[in-house]
């Protein structure tokens, strides 16, 4: 309102209910679907406050909240500690973007995020984990994430490059758009939480009363689907081959054993599998490259030299094992020049004794 008052002279010149408002949300998504192969039919209120919010334009920062469980710690701009996390203990914080706006940084209990879309859902996973020690911090986004839901998975991620997300949502359009935005949003660093076929077949045979009542959904719903990334491909056939969407309700004690005990193995899995994707891609890019001083190409000769090694984070051949974000295995190699084993040796070399042969 104080934008529009501004600009025009009327603060409801831009409402969603004006031509001009309309018009201006409908710019703002365009523009966003630039970062973004999620496309939205329809704007709501969340999702025009996260348009807006993205544009730097903040309607108000207290209606938009976010549920989350088990923060470690937050910071103020300021540096000074806040210690609203430490008291909460193991209560569920509802924090509103105001509060969010005034912290600096945010600590996760560890590198782990769970996110979850429905409410029910999160409540019954923290019910289970109650006052357990060494769990993970829980978030739930209600629904598409608001404004402050995406302002804390925003500070949880930067806290550290170790950091990753888990989002699990319901086995519908909704639910896997938005998987879809949080991945592509957080890329390498988002991962998609039991959306798979035997997840999604575990959904509906939990409740069948749910698959005989529940939404089928119309064909031009199922045929967004494949609109998707491709890691969503062995869902979405099982999904089209059903025509019934399932709900994150059916696979609650699926995900509350995912954080406790043999959860901890199938995070690891996850995590393994995406190491795996950062080994394929590097073996594949090094193809593509040659010595930068005698132009000998064979990839398995090939190695990386930092030229600051006061800017080194970790040698890149020991990297690529350990990486799950392909986007950081880049930026280091990045600062390397690409070395033949020859080559290498006599760099090393001219580096100890200031000769080169």
């Amino acid at each position: 309102a104080l934008f529009a008052q501004r600009t025009s002279g009327d603060p409801h010149t831009l409402d969603p209910d004006r031509p001009a408002g309309r018009l201006l949300l409908l710019a703002l998504n365009d523009l966003m679907q630039g970062a973004s192969d999620t496309a939205v039919a329809q704007i709501d209120r969340e999702q025009a406050l996260r348009l807006y919010g993205d544009a730097g334009l903040l309607i108000d920062t207290i209606s938009s909240s976010v549920a989350v469980f088990n923060l470690a710690s937050a910071v103020y701009h300021n540096g000074d500690p806040d210690q609203l996390p430490v008291v909460a203990g193991s209560r569920v914080l509802l924090l509103p973007l105001s509060q969010l706006l005034e912290w600096g940084d945010v600590l996760p209990a560890r590198t782990d995020i769970f996110v979850f879309e429905n409410p029910q859902v999160f409540e019954e996973v923290i019910a289970t984990l109650g006052s357990k020690r060494n769990v993970p911090s829980c978030v739930c986004t209600a629904g598409w994430p608001s404004r402050a839901a995406l302002m804390l998975l925003d500070k949880l991620v930067a806290a550290s490059p170790d950091n990753a997300l888990y989002y699990s949502g319901d086995f519908d359009l909704k639910g896997l758009q938005i998987a879809a935005y949080l991945m592509a949003r957080y890329p390498g660093r988002c991962h998609p939480w039991r959306f798979d076929p035997d997840s999604y077949t575990l959904a509906l045979q939990s409740e069948p009363e749910i698959e005989a009542v529940a939404a089928h959904p119309q064909q031009s719903e199922l045929d967004s689907l494949s609109t998707l990334p491709d890691s969503f491909v062995p869902l979405i056939k099982k999904m089209q081959e059903r025509k019934a969407w399932a709900y994150q309700e059916g696979i609650a004690r699926l995900l509350a054993g995912d954080i406790l005990g043999c959860g901890a193995a199938r995070v690891r899995i996850i995590r393994r599998i995406h190491q795996l994707d950062g080994v394929i891609w590097f073996n594949r890019y090094k193809r593509t490259l040659a010595c930068n001083f005698c132009g000998v190409s064979h990839p398995a000769c090939l190695q990386f030299h930092h030229r600051d090694g006061s800017d080194k984070y970790r040698e890149v051949g020991n990297l690529v094992y350990h990486v799950t974000n392909i986007d950081k295995l880049k930026r280091e190699i990045d600062k390397c020049e690409v070395l033949c084993a020859n080559c290498h040796a006599k760099h090393h070399w001219k580096e100890m004794y200031c000769n080169w042969f």
